[in-house]
């Protein structure tokens, strides 16, 4: 049968149609998909497109740099190579001879060696299943061009800043230490760590078809980005002074912590402040004892330098003058089951305000206390700073401590007077003392002179600030008075003199209080607080041992300490002499009261008696001392522990001298130095 032409036609029309429908739908899925393409998925097949051949890599901020008051550098910020591995590249068999063939064993042992590092911990990085890894960060020059010279596959470098401290150990307390992500981690790093770092910058670049970096030339240039500068109003060559004073007192006498600072009266600015034992930062980890500031973050019971405060507060309440006379009864004061008594009582038994400061009569302090009342005695207290931050801006700054007036007893008013059951960091009371230098005024303390962007522009300017007028200037002027005669021949501080200028202070040397029987033990902390020149203080110092060995008493061992620190102060700022300069030829011996106390006295502070170890008049009984050659110190220990005697021991063995020597008659609780020696 033959087919028309009618049926052939209808056939192609047929097969032209299903073809076009065909074409239509395919036409119409692949529009769609485009616009699929396009507008669904078009941003994150943009971005993987994008990850083939571009990198961002981010630009760590340059930390910004601490300086002093003059611009000497304390903490820089150094370009240094981090190493970083791709495990996978590193691994990869060659695809043409001039690849490099993969790292093996050989290869990773002698990087381990060029690096420092242990095998193990270098064979593990190259093992992982990742695209990066550190191998260690911020390489010594000398690392970076050893791994350079060992062209091993999959090694990269990135730049990294390190933080330097170019001066090492000066000041370590104050600047603290950065983490290896360039984080704060102590002192003014951590204080002003936002500051410092800066904001992060990312800076693109595009890849090879080898993964090479290609850097435009606008991304090579630029510049990673830096944080804020700081300067302080700390003086980098009076802290050196400082340090290399407090070092030769710790050298002498081994306390187990001490500390200087120095403020300038006028504007709360903290000059220098140095603490023992210290740090270098360059040099991370370390016992947590000696990263502690203890000048700032450390309370004491600050025994007799609280007396100057308790006089200025008896003046302001015109209840005393300098001139007011008291009868200290020699030396001694019962008050209930207590009794009170003067380690070097004066010969005479009535004596003037101003020579009770000046022999640090604790008699005679609680009797001028015990007229101001406990309410009015705390309430000056506080007037000063105690109990409160003075705000300096160190993280674990101590508040301190003080009583509730409500809650003293008459023994509490008087030993407080005296500074026992009072607690104080070393920044309050240097604060408060330059309150007496600065006409009455409290000054808030400050380290941070400016901050400062990169492009210049100050961001931070600190500006002294008044907390509250304390004193009148009349009574600034004669509490300064009575602090002068400390220094002065008879004073307990004459080692603190500085020839050719006036200087104002004040002697301490508390009993510290045994966590055990929470009554006070044989451990001592000796200071000397002082400002020079008195007429017109430039410099407030406050000097402290915290248990020292051998010698206790602050007007032998702190005093000293002020002296050299005042007299580099006062060079170093070029101020003139107040004073006639006395040359050594002309200079008389000047008898000071420290070395008495030395002698024979249990504490230069005081002693707060039970009725228990007085006898039936009143005083305390003389014990004798026993003889102690040849044996341990174990056994030294007990029989001076029997007999209510303490014993202070120098040296290893057997005993091989006493001070008091055997047969000696002291009074209950003496101290027993004990030389020890041969076995």
């Amino acid at each position: 049968m033959r087919t028309t032409g009618r049926d052939s036609t209808s056939g192609l029309r047929l097969r032209l149609r299903v073809s076009a429908a065909i074409f239509a739908l395919g036409l119409a899925a692949a529009l769609g998909r485009a616009v699929y393409l396009q507008f669904g998925m078009g941003e994150r097949l943009m971005q993987e497109a994008r990850n083939q051949y571009q990198r961002d890599l981010p630009l760590a901020p340059r930390r910004g740099a601490i300086v002093d008051a003059v611009g000497t550098p304390l903490a820089v910020s150094l370009e240094t190579d981090s190493l970083f591995v791709d495990p996978r590249t590193a691994r990869k068999p060659p695809e043409n001879p001039r690849d490099k063939p993969p790292v093996d064993a050989a290869g990773l042992d002698a990087l381990a060696q060029a690096l420092s590092l242990e095998p193990e911990l270098v064979s593990s990085r190259f093992a992982g299943d990742v695209g990066f890894a550190w191998l260690k960060r911020r390489m010594s020059p000398e690392e970076s061009a050893a791994v350079s010279r060992l062209g091993l596959k999959g090694l990269g470098t990135k730049t990294e800043f390190k933080r330097f401290y170019p001066q090492q150990r000066l000041a370590s307390h104050l600047l603290g230490s950065v983490g290896i992500d360039n984080e704060g981690l102590e002192g003014l790093e951590q204080q002003l760590d936002d500051l410092l770092r800066g904001e992060q910058r990312v800076m693109s670049g595009i890849r090879d078809v080898r993964g090479r970096m290609l850097l435009s030339e606008e991304a090579a240039q630029a510049r990673q980005p830096a944080g804020a500068g700081v300067q302080l109003t700390v003086h980098a060559g009076l802290q050196l002074a400082a340090e290399k004073a407090l070092a030769a007192a710790v050298e002498q006498y081994r306390p187990l912590g001490a500390m200087v600072i120095v403020m300038e009266p006028e504007t709360g600015a903290i000059l220098a402040l140095a603490n023992q034992p210290d740090f270098d930062p360059n040099q991370p980890g370390g016992p947590v004892s000696q990263r502690r500031n203890l000048a700032v973050v450390n309370q004491y019971e600050p025994g007799s330098t609280m007396k100057c405060f308790l006089m200025a507060a008896g003046l302001s309440e015109r209840l005393i003058t300098p001139e007011t006379v008291f009868d200290i009864g020699g030396g001694a004061m019962q008050i209930g089951k207590r009794r009170i008594r003067d380690s070097h009582p004066p010969r005479q038994s009535n004596v003037t305000t101003t020579q009770i400061l000046a022999t640090s009569s604790n008699v005679g302090c609680a009797r001028v206390g015990l007229k101001l009342g406990a309410d009015r005695l705390i309430r000056w207290y506080r007037d000063f700073g105690f109990g409160e931050r003075t705000g300096l801006g160190i993280a674990g700054e101590a508040r301190g401590s003080l009583q509730r007036p409500a809650s003293m007893k008459e023994i509490g008013t008087a030993t407080t007077s005296f500074g026992q059951g009072v607690a104080a960091s070393p920044l309050q009371l240097v604060t408060a003392l330059s309150a007496i230098a600065n006409g009455g005024k409290l000054m808030k303390p400050y380290l941070v002179a400016r901050v400062t962007a990169e492009d210049g522009t100050v961001l931070q300017e600190a500006k002294p600030t008044i907390v509250r007028q304390v004193l009148t200037p009349e009574v600034a002027r004669q509490t300064t008075r009575m602090m002068q005669a400390v220094v002065e021949p008879g004073g307990t501080g004459t080692s603190a003199a500085v020839p050719g200028y006036s200087v104002a202070g004040k002697t301490g040397t508390a009993q510290k209080a045994d966590p055990v029987t929470h009554g006070y033990g044989d451990k001592r902390y000796g200071s000397f607080m002082g400002f020079v020149p008195a007429d017109k203080p430039r410099f407030a110092i406050y000097v402290a041992l915290d248990e020292p060995h051998g010698q206790v008493y602050g007007g032998v061992i702190a005093a000293p300490v002020f002296q050299k620190v005042a007299a580099a102060a006062l060079q170093l700022y070029s101020v003139p002499p107040d004073r006639p300069v006395v040359t050594a030829a002309a200079a008389a011996p000047v008898k000071s009261a420290a070395p008495e106390q030395e002698r024979d006295t249990r504490f230069d502070e005081g002693y707060v008696a039970e009725e228990g170890e007085l006898s039936e008049d009143g005083s305390e009984p003389s014990l004798t001392v026993p003889d102690l050659r040849g044996l341990s110190a174990r056994a030294v220990r007990r029989l001076l522990g029997e007999r209510s005697l303490e014993a202070a021991l120098e040296g290893s063995g057997r005993v091989v001298g006493q001070d008091p020597s055997a047969g000696a008659l002291v009074p209950p609780g003496s101290r027993v130095q004990v030389r020890l020696g041969g076995e």
